[in-house]
Formats: structure tokens, C-alpha cells, sequence
């Protein structure tokens, strides 16, 4: 991928790292990390945005998966899983709290 980006091990969590590869969505590349807990799959793709640092994150469901999404110097997350929400969003949280904080624009 052209951008930068790395994994996370939230293992001590509950929440083990099994894989990464590289995807297309929506005409661009992103960066997949595959993640397990118990017996649910949560794939966290990540690729370049032009939308600003979100600081709170959105939530979504879709045909039985929830979706957790958040912006971030650059970049979108976007976490996908059968798993329940609030697990999920423990996940999401877990990931944030493990990135750069967002910078403030000055004016």
C-alpha cells in the first residue's frame, strides 16, 4: 500500500492478531488486519480519506454485522464483524487508545 499503517496486539485483550493482506475497496487501496475472539472474524480495513479526524466514532449494522468507523490523521478504520456491537466497539476502542491522538489545527 502506499500509505503507512500498523497492527496492533491486543492479544492481552482477548482479541488475537491471525493476518494482514492488501484490498480494493471502493477504488482504492486498503490495508486488511484480521483479528479473532472466540469465534468471530473482525476485519479492520484501513486506506487514505480526505475526511477530517472524527473524534467520536459512528456505529452501523448491515445484513447482521456490525460496523464501527472512525477517521484518524489521514486515515479511515473500518471494523466489520458478526461480533456484538459492544464487544466491537471495546475492540475499536482497545485499537484507538493505541494510535496518535488526532492534531489540532491551529488558525
Amino acid at each position: 500500500v502506499d500509505f503507512a499503517t500498523n497492527a496492533k496486539d491486543l492479544s492481552k485483550s482477548g482479541f488475537d492478531l491471525k493476518g494482514g493482506r492488501l484490498d480494493y475497496i471502493n477504488k482504492q487501496s486498503a490495508a486488511s488486519l484480521v483479528y479473532q475472539v472466540r469465534d468471530h472474524v473482525i476485519n479492520l480495513f484501513i486506506f487514505p480519506t480526505t475526511e477530517s479526524d472524527m473524534i467520536d466514532v459512528k456505529t452501523y449494522q448491515n445484513r447482521g454485522f456490525n460496523i464501527v468507523k472512525w477517521t484518524n490523521r489521514g486515515l479511515e478504520y473500518c471494523v466489520i464483524s458478526d461480533l456484538n456491537l459492544t464487544e466491537l466497539e471495546h475492540f475499536a476502542q482497545l485499537y484507538r487508545n493505541q494510535m496518535p491522538l488526532p492534531q489540532s489545527k491551529l488558525y
